[in-house]
């Protein structure tokens, strides 16, 4: 007998075996996707394994039917085997990621049998009038449904098929399996310009620059040989044209590739480029299409329609076939991270690990790249590839620097200073634009009543809301929560308030009022939620339609306009108070990111205005003066100092629960069972806490983090699945939750 071990997408770290039937469709092969029973109901899975069994065979149920959709590469269900291992997720889970969206299945149909002319009537009335009502409904040209044979009746479900069962056994009805329909999947065709790709570099198309790199790199990507490069370069120094050979490279040689980007969202720039340089049609790889429109794209993807997917994390899934290349571009970006649902992978990572499987060559790109990626070149696991300036001799931005502390005693208008609001005056009446960077998104981040002092909270977090002056609502940045702004205090009935904080609402107003002559437009997550809204910004942006680009850290991202003369930063040093160790690096990342958008044309270097409430700080000298590699050298030592990332890894335990003393509870604890198993192996790492949240409460949950640094994470995320196994029951019984996070980037 043979069967067959399914895995499901949901939070069970285990596989489930059922009986294939004998007479299944085709042949059930690995990686297909089924239907089969499982707490009562229908669900689909998708087979990891098949054996057989000689021996008698009880308890085990039967796969139902096959379910629409590609079958899974063997490549792919190593990765995600790899990925529920390390991420502890279930394997279900991690495969949801590579499968695309389910969208139908099989479905039996049933045809009446012919039945010769001269005595088919008679035998017909010798029947049962239920096994003749059927019939009737029955036809003898065409299979139908089950759904179309019981609208035609109104006998129950289980009756029906009862009767169609004996019907088929009799002889006067037969079944088959039909394949929900699907649109018929045919590559695209490529231009003429794609049948002609180059296998190197014209000596017009590079610098001498780009081309010593060039010359390292070709030898990476003819290896196969499963490795990770880091191109390391300013922004505006010419990094997606060494892309886009790498990718015509590889193509030479019959092999595809993947592109990710930080954000599908901000990334119609770079996909019409890619177009335009590549000659072909690009499969854009995310979840803002339809879910037939993603069904399709990934049938497309796995029957090999095209040779290049570009898109955000998820993309490092995609089923294309005989990968030669992942790039990862913006390889430090935190939208790499994957936060909820699990697996929480983080995908820049995840595609080292699948060149690896699959001999393709990583290559990872940045101006700012993350510590573990500088770490990880200087210890020689990572090829380290370095641009050292712009293109066609172009310079950096100059930067200046102003202290917001005496921004009253300057002149300035609130949050923008004189010096900003000359620079960018002056910049957009010579006919150039400009870009305007906060990092908080909204109007005002603390409403309060100007007669009571009574401040507007969530009710869900207890946290300060946000007003929103584009609908007039409060707004909860943590669980989401909105509500109508009030018009009087609810504690007092007053009708003043006063808006404190600033965000990019505010500042939006503050600078449409400046001139005339702005046009302008904002973007960052309120825009972005509306579909198409971001890519419309920017296409205005890099058209006639704005001049100045105000918005969070979306500015930041590749984004590459060459009329752009001068960048200015609202509050530089924002985020340099969050308790986290990466708060800094996250700091000058953004910094020399945004700065970078400037002098990226014919119009000279550009100018970057960074306003700071500590000038003299000196990782803001270092953004100013966009020295990366002092960056680099103050900030790696210190982590290794304080035994954080790269230098250890991080396992986060959040326990959550609506009772306030059960995460607590729970995380004490688990705290009890790491310290009996360090007694045993000391290796496993030291935990930091139990201890409240940052924020403590979100969404009426109350939070509980158990961090555990180590130096062995497979050992110490053992431990942790050993200690979430045996305290299963308890936690329910508790009501509480446990995530774990491997690799965490988020310790709110």
């Amino acid at each position: 007998m043979l069967l067959a071990s399914l895995a499901f997408n949901l939070p069970l770290r285990k596989e489930f075996t059922y009986i294939v039937p004998e007479d299944w469709p085709g042949g059930i092969q690995v990686g297909d996707r089924v239907v089969a029973p499982l707490a009562g109901r229908d669900s689909i899975g998708i087979v990891v394994k098949l054996h057989k069994e000689s021996g008698p065979i009880t308890g085990l149920k039967t796969i139902h039917r096959p379910a629409a959709g590609f079958r899974i590469p063997a490549g792919i269900l190593a990765l995600t085997r790899w990925v529920a291992d390390y991420y502890l997720s279930s394997w279900g889970e991690a495969l949801a990621c590579a499968a695309g969206p389910s969208l139908g299945v099989a479905k039996l149909v049933y045809r009446r049998k012919p039945l010769a002319w001269d005595t088919g009537r008679q035998r017909v009335e010798r029947l049962a009038p239920v096994d003749q009502e059927l019939l009737n409904i029955l036809s003898a040209r065409r299979h139908v449904t089950l759904d179309t044979i019981l609208n035609g009746t109104k006998r129950k479900r289980a009756a029906v098929l009862a009767t169609l069962r004996h019907l088929i056994e009799k002889g006067w009805v037969e079944s088959e399996w039909r394949m929900t329909a699907l649109p018929e999947i045919t590559p695209p065709e490529m231009t003429a310009a794609a049948s002609n790709v180059a296998a190197e570099p014209g000596s017009d198309r590079f610098d001498d620059d780009q081309c010593e790199v060039w010359e390292a790199l070709q030898p990476l990507l003819d290896a196969a040989s499963g490795q990770t490069a880091l191109l390391w370069g300013p922004t505006g120094s010419g990094k997606t044209a060494l892309y886009c050979e790498a990718i015509r490279r590889v193509w030479t040689q019959n092999r595809t590739a993947i592109f990710l980007v930080p954000e599908i969202g901000l990334a119609s720039q770079m996909i019409r480029r890619l177009e335009a340089t590549l000659g072909e049609p690009i499969a854009v790889w995310h979840s803002g299409l339809s879910t037939q429109a993603r069904f399709i794209m990934a049938q497309q993807i796995a029957a090999g329609a095209y040779r290049l997917v570009v898109g955000a994390r998820s993309a490092v899934f995609a089923p294309i076939p005989n990968l030669g290349l992942i790039v990862v571009d913006e390889e430090h970006a935190d939208s790499y991270k994957q936060a909820d649902p699990a697996p929480r992978y983080q995908a820049r990572d995840l595609a080292v690990v699948r060149a690896r499987l699959e001999k393709a060559l990583c290559l990872l790109g940045s101006a700012t790249p993350s510590c573990e990626s500088i770490h990880n070149a200087r210890a020689g696991k990572y090829q380290l590839l370095r641009l050292s300036r712009r293109v066609q001799g172009r310079s950096l931005p100059t930067v200046r620097v102003v202290d917001l502390r005496r921004r009253a005693a300057r002149g300035g208008d609130g949050w923008i200073t004189n010096d900003l609001r000359d620079a960018l005056l002056r910049t957009i009446r010579a006919g150039r634009k400009a870009i305007v960077f906060l990092n908080r998104r909204g109007h005002s981040t603390l409403v309060s009543c100007e007669l009571c002092g009574h401040t507007e909270t969530c009710a869900d977090c207890g946290l300060a809301l946000t007003f929103h002056a584009s609908d007039h609502t409060y707004r909860c940045h943590v669980c989401a929560r909105s509500q109508p702004a009030s018009e009087s205090c609810p504690a007092c009935g007053g009708v003043d308030f006063l808006l404190r904080g600033v965000g990019t609402q505010k500042i939006e107003e503050m600078l449409a009022a400046l001139d005339p002559e702005i046009r302008l437009a904002r973007l960052d997550a309120d825009i972005a939620a509306r579909v198409g809204a971001a890519a419309a910004a920017l296409d205005g942006f890099a058209g006639d339609q704005f001049n100045l680009l105000v918005g969070t850290q979306m500015v930041t991202k590749g984004l590459d306009v060459a009329q752009v003369g001068v960048v200015g930063v609202i509050w530089a040093d924002q985020q340099m108070a969050i308790p986290d160790f990466r708060a800094e690096e996250r700091t000058f990342q953004l910094l020399t990111q945004v700065a970078g958008r400037a002098g990226r044309g014919e119009g000279g270097a550009g100018e970057v205005i960074v306003q700071t409430f500590h000038p003299d700080h000196e990782l803001i000298e270092l953004a100013a003066a966009q020295d990366v590699e002092s960056f680099y050298e103050r900030e790696l030592p210190r982590r290794q100092r304080l035994g954080y990332p790269p230098y250890t890894r991080l396992l986060l335990l959040a326990f959550s629960s609506e009772n306030p003393r059960a995460p607590m509870e729970s995380a004490l604890a688990f705290a009890g069972y790491w310290k009996t198993r360090q007694a045993d192996a000391r290796h496993l790492g030291k935990l930091l806490g139990p201890a409240p949240a940052l924020i403590p409460r979100r969404a009426r949950r109350h939070y509980v983090n158990a961090l555990i640094k180590t130096a062995n994470i497979r050992a110490a995320a053992g431990a942790v699945e050993e200690f979430r196994t045996q305290n299963e029951t308890l936690l329910a019984r508790r009501r509480v939750a446990l995530t774990i996070d491997v690799d965490p980037l988020d310790f709110t």
